[in-house]
């Protein structure tokens, strides 16, 4: 659960302004070291802001849902998607499944594919039972996978060309 609310919390960072803070050079040290403190296991999660692009628990209407195949038992946890100019759009999903590793990325390899995305070969990240990278012209999407033990948490996230 704490890394689910990690994973929760930096894909909300990264739709939102904590990007380009986090490039302003500073003379003022961190007090903590980049360190990401997890809510408590009872802790609840705070909703997005209402004007964040973020929707927790559904997909947005227009996501497409063809391409990130998804199980009537999988749990969204947040998705979005948002204009990033004038023929592309920043995608990120994050859902929790009680498929297995390898099953879930067979099938998104799969599926990815079939839309015409080349798969990089997966790598070994640490804290990740294994990320990929997929690309198709301008459009770029990268796969990660946490095993929780007893369910595993898909992040995918990336720029695809706007339908």
């Amino acid at each position: 659960m704490r890394t689910t609310a990690a994973l929760i919390a930096i894909a909300l960072c990264s739709l939102t302004a904590c990007a380009t803070q986090a490039e302003a050079p500073s003379d003022v040290p961190d007090a903590v070291q980049n360190e990401v403190s997890p809510p408590a296991p009872d802790e609840k999660i705070a909703a997005a802001p209402s004007d964040s692009p973020v929707i927790i628990g559904a997909l947005p209407p227009d996501f497409p849902k063809d391409v990130f195949p998804l199980t009537p038992t999988d749990e969204v946890l947040l998705s979005a998607l948002t204009p990033a100019g004038p023929n592309q759009q920043t995608l990120s999903l994050n859902v929790r499944t009680t498929a297995q590793v390898d099953e879930i990325l067979a099938t998104y390899q799969e599926s990815l594919t079939a839309a015409g995305f080349q798969a990089a070969d997966p790598t070994e990240v640490e804290g990740l039972a294994v990320q990929q990278d997929f690309e198709k012209d301008d459009e770029k999407l990268t796969l990660g996978i946490l095993d929780e033990k007893t369910s595993r948490i898909i992040s995918i996230g990336g720029t695809i060309a706007r339908e």
